[in-house]
């Protein structure tokens, strides 16, 4: 009997290699657990369970959207030496680029609205260099790019009827940081000011055009419709939706920013092992695994009533 664990960190795209179904193009999420899933019950041929150290203090899979996208290569950044910064370039560029191919996330029966900044941590993704390999560390979207998928998160929960910015952080027990203010408002109608009320204006119309803006409103503004396309996309597969776990008021769980937070979304994390390309041969050995697991203590009891003491 055999359990695949579910706290998964870096590892390297094994398609090729393996002839899996599953391009493992955003380490540390159900992409990675998906193809060391499909080696695992390929090599042994035999149904193949969910690890029990589920329940250590263990990370579960990352998420594949939001700031935290693609966590498996957050340790390779930190852990290289610092003065490499060739290395940390090229590890930085591969997240970032990981982060914004994901699509076909997890579909639920209601939008998104917890805001609260702890969902939108800064973990780096949106550091580069300049653009240039090897060259240092700068934030390339002013303020941080996790402060426009925090933005768009508020903008899904004022959809709620009588909702406004006001009610929204006596809600949630949190202030918002200025510039996702700014950016709301400019998506709700104003147009002038703060590049980012122009940013958030601008991404309210159809098509979007840069020109005539300054370089900041462009780069905030492309970056934001990028995200948007994204957000998009994250509710956007052809499944039936899921019921949202939740805790509390405004406490929700969200299998595509969260990514594995605690058992009970185990049905979120199998839903995204589909959208990105799990076969349904496989998952059938994971359903039929609690058999596998009985006929293991059944032959053992066999065996151990042969056994005179």
């Amino acid at each position: 009997m055999f359990g695949h664990g579910t706290a998964v960190t870096d590892s390297r795209d094994s398609k090729a290699f393996n002839g899996s179904n599953v391009s493992n193009d955003c380490p540390g999420t159900g992409k990675t657990f998906a193809q060391g899933y499909e080696y695992v019950a390929k090599r042994l041929g035999t149904p193949v369970a969910l690890g029990t150290d589920l329940n250590a203090f263990l990370a579960g899979l990352g998420p594949r959207f939001g700031p935290r996208s693609a966590s498996g290569l957050i340790g390779e950044i930190k852990q290289c030496d610092p003065g490499d910064l060739l290395w940390q370039s090229q590890t930085a560029k591969e997240r970032r680029d990981c982060a914004e191919v994901q699509r076909n996330g997890v579909r639920y029966s209601t939008l998104v609205r917890d805001w609260r900044a702890y969902r939108f941590k800064d973990d780096g993704l949106y550091d580069d260099y300049g653009g240039q390999l090897g060259a240092p560390l700068q934030q390339p979207v002013p303020g941080g790019g996790h402060l426009l998928w925090q933005a768009l998160a508020v903008l899904e929960a004022l959809k709620e009827p009588g909702m406004d910015l006001a009610k929204l952080q006596a809600q949630g027990q949190e202030i918002l940081d200025p510039k996702i203010v700014e950016i709301v408002t400019g998506y709700q109608g104003a147009s002038g000011g703060t590049d980012y009320i122009r940013a958030g204006f601008l991404l309210n119309k159809s098509s979007l055009d840069l020109s005539g803006e300054n370089a900041q409103v462009k780069k905030l503004a492309s970056e934001l419709r990028k995200i948007q396309e994204q957000w998009r996309s994250m509710h956007a597969g052809d499944h039936p939706p899921l019921e949202r776990s939740t805790a509390g008021p405004i406490r929700e769980f969200d299998f595509n920013l969260d990514g594995l937070a605690h058992y009970g979304m185990l049905p979120d994390m199998i839903q995204d092992l589909k959208n990105v390309g799990l076969g349904k041969s496989t998952l059938n050995g994971l359903f039929q695994s609690a058999e596998q697991y009985i006929r293991v203590w059944e032959k053992c009891a066999r065996v151990g009533a042969m056994i005179k003491l």
